[in-house]
C-alpha cells in the first residue's frame, strides 16, 4: 500500500498489548504513523511500543468499559500529539464456549462492557476530534457474521459491532469520516490459544479452513492499514472478512443461498404454470429471462457455485464470457422468437400456424453466490424483473 497515506498520521489504538492490536501497531509504525497505544495490560502495551518503528509513541493504561477514562485518555493523546487522525478499536474479550444456561450475569456484563460498550465509549470520545479524511476501524469477528453454538453472548456483541459501525458510517460519512469493520477468523493470537487448546482441537480447527492453516495477526493488520489508507477512500460501512474461507461457513452460506434460490424457482414455476406472460413473453421465456437477470444481479458475489439445470441444454457454454453477455444473447433469442411468432400469426383466423418454431435455448447456469453481500431481497427482485 501507499506508505504516504499513513506516514505522519496519528492513530489511536485500543487492545495494543498483544495479538491483532500489537501486530497492527507494528504495521502502522513501519508505515510511518505515530501511535497512541492503550491496553488494560500496561506492561504488554509498553513492550509493543518498544517493538514499534519510529516514534515517539504514547502508552496509556485504559479500561475501555469506563467512559470517563476513555475521555481522559483521548484528551491526553490530543495533548501529546495535537490531533488524532484514525482510530482502531481492537480491545475485546474472547469467548469461553458454554451453554447459555451456564453463563452468569457477570459474564454477560463483562463481554458486553468490553466488546460492545468499549467500542461505543472510544468512538464517542474521539468523534469531536476527528475530521474529514479520518477513519475508524472496528474489530468484529466471523462470529459477528456466522453464528456459533455455545457463544451466544460473544456472537451478540460482535453482531452488534457490525450494526453499530454501519450506522456510524451513515452518521459520520457526510463529515468525510469513514467507519469500517474487519472480521477476523481463526487467527494465531495469545487469546485464541485458550479457545483452540490442544493439538487435536487445533487440527480440527485448521481442517475447517479452506487455506488449511490459522491466520496470522499480521494478515489482519494489513487489512486494517488498508482500511485507513487512501486506497480504501470509497469504502464506508464495509465488513471485511479475514478468515481463509472456513468450510463450515461455506456450508452455512450454501444453505441460506439455496433456500433463497428455491424460493425464486418456486415462484417462477408457479407463474409459468398459470400461463401468465408479461412484456409479451411466454411463461417459459419469462422463466429463462428472469434467471439470467438474477445471474446479472449476483455476478459479483463469490464462494459457492450452484448449478441450475433446465432441460440440459447449455447457454453459458456457447462462447459467453460473462452473465451480461449471456443475458444479451438470450435477450436477442427471445426477441427473434417473438418476431417469428408474429410472422406466423394468420391475420384472417388469428390462429398460429402449425409450423414448428425453433426451441428456445435452455441452459445450465453457474452462479457464484457470496455471503459477504446478502442484502438483496428476493421478493422485490422478482417483482422488479418479472
Amino acid at each position: 500500500m501507499n506508505k504516504n497515506a499513513i506516514e505522519g498520521k496519528v492513530i489511536f489504538l485500543t487492545g495494543a498489548g498483544s495479538g491483532i492490536g500489537r501486530a497492527t501497531a507494528l504495521k502502522l509504525s513501519k508505515l510511518g504513523a505515530r501511535l497512541a497505544l492503550s491496553d488494560l495490560n500496561i506492561e504488554s502495551c509498553r513492550e509493543t511500543a518498544k517493538q514499534c518503528a519510529g516514534g515517539p509513541h504514547q502508552v496509556t493504561l485504559l479500561n475501555v468499559s469506563e467512559y470517563k477514562r476513555c475521555i481522559e485518555t483521548i484528551k491526553d493523546a490530543i495533548g501529546y500529539f495535537g490531533r488524532i487522525d484514525h482510530v482502531f478499536n481492537c480491545a475485546g474479550i474472547n469467548p469461553t464456549a458454554r451453554d447459555l444456561v451456564d453463563c452468569s450475569e457477570d459474564y454477560f456484563d463483562k463481554l458486553v462492557a468490553v466488546n460492545l460498550k468499549g467500542v461505543y465509549n472510544v468512538t464517542k470520545a474521539t468523534i469531536p476530534y476527528l475530521r474529514s479524511g479520518s477513519a475508524i476501524v472496528n474489530v468484529s469477528s466471523i462470529c459477528g457474521i456466522h453464528p456459533h453454538k455455545q457463544m451466544a453472548i460473544y456472537c451478540a456483541t460482535k453482531y452488534a459491532i457490525i450494526g453499530f459501525s454501519k450506522s456510524m458510517a451513515l452518521e459520520l460519512g457526510p463529515k468525510g469520516i469513514r467507519v469500517n469493520v474487519v472480521a477476523p477468523g481463526y487467527i494465531e493470537t495469545p487469546t485464541n490459544a485458550s479457545v483452540v487448546a490442544g493439538e487435536e482441537a487445533l487440527k480440527k480447527t485448521v481442517e475447517q479452513v479452506a487455506l488449511g492453516r490459522m491466520g496470522k495477526a499480521g494478515e489482519v493488520a494489513d487489512v486494517v492499514a488498508f482500511l485507513m489508507g487512501d486506497e480504501s477512500r470509497y469504502m464506508n460501512g464495509s465488513v471485511v472478512e479475514v478468515n481463509g474461507v472456513g468450510v463450515l461457513f461455506l456450508c452455512h452460506h450454501f444453505g441460506r443461498s439455496f433456500v433463497s434460490i428455491l424460493f425464486l424457482l418456486t415462484e417462477l414455476r408457479s407463474r409459468a404454470k398459470k400461463g401468465r406472460s408479461q412484456h409479451g413473453f411466454t411463461g417459459r421465456e419469462q422463466y429463462t429471462k428472469v434467471l439470467l437477470c438474477f445471474s446479472v444481479i449476483v455476478q459479483n458475489i463469490h464462494f459457492v457455485s450452484i448449478w441450475f439445470s433446465v432441460n440440459n441444454n447449455p447457454v453459458l457454454g456457447c462462447g459467453c464470457h460473462n452473465s451480461k453477455e449471456a443475458y444479451q444473447n438470450l435477450e436477442g433469442s427471445l426477441m427473434n422468437r417473438r418476431k417469428v411468432q408474429t410472422a406466423q400469426l394468420n391475420p384472417a383466423s388469428q390462429m398460429r400456424k402449425e409450423t414448428s418454431t425453433p426451441a428456445l435455448p435452455t441452459f445450465s447456469l453457474s452462479l457464484l453466490i457470496s455471503i459477504s453481500s446478502h442484502q438483496f431481497c428476493l421478493p422485490s427482485t422478482i417483482a422488479a424483473m418479472v
